[in-house]
């Protein structure tokens, strides 16, 4: 039996830029090792501004590479000056209850949950048909990423295959009356 989201919740680690993309990413576990092996892949530490955390461990290591700053939430610290943690801690307050109504999934998809609350959190500004575009790959890939044929008369690859809706032929229900 897989196990759910609902019974074991998986740690989610959440980033937002300043000025930018918001980015809950579920992770395996909270292990220094896996949370920093995240932050070192997904992002260049060295050319950032700024990083402010809460005082989880794990990120004292951070202090050596960049202007890292830290909240303290046990002592009471919730904001120093422009140091403050709160956009991240404001959009789990959203995140929590839309990733709540998806019930019983399980934790091997919590990727795809991530990543569809990612896509409408940072397209939310934009409007329903820009959105829509920005779902489609790009002309020179198919949706499986590889590349189209190149030959000479190959027509415009299609992406996406939608059938056109099928005319059923009404059924008619059959009405028997039955005397006594």
């Amino acid at each position: 039996m897989e196990e759910t989201h609902a019974l074991d919740k998986p740690p989610i680690l959440g980033v937002v830029e300043c000025k930018g993309q918001i980015r809950p990413v579920p992770m395996k576990d909270v292990a220094a090792k896996t949370v920093l092996r995240h932050l070192f892949k997904s992002f260049n530490l060295e050319d950032a501004e700024a990083l402010y955390t809460n005082d989880y461990p794990a990120y004292n290591c951070l202090d050596s590479l960049c202007n890292h700053e830290t909240i303290n939430h046990s002592i009471g610290e919730y904001t120093r000056v422009k140091v403050h943690i709160n956009t991240v801690e404001a959009e789990f307050s959203v995140f929590k209850p839309w990733n709540a109504t998806f019930r019983g999934y399980s934790k091997e998809k919590t990727h795809l949950y991530t990543a569809h609350y990612n896509f409408l959190r940072n397209t939310r500004q934009m409007k329903r048909a820009e959105r829509i575009l920005a779902m489609l790959p790009p002309k020179n890939r198919s949706i499986t990423g590889s590349k189209p044929s190149t030959r000479v008369n190959s027509p415009e690859p299609k992406y996406f295959s939608i059938p056109k809706p099928q005319k059923h032929p009404t059924k008619t229900k059959e009405v028997r009356k039955i005397n006594h």
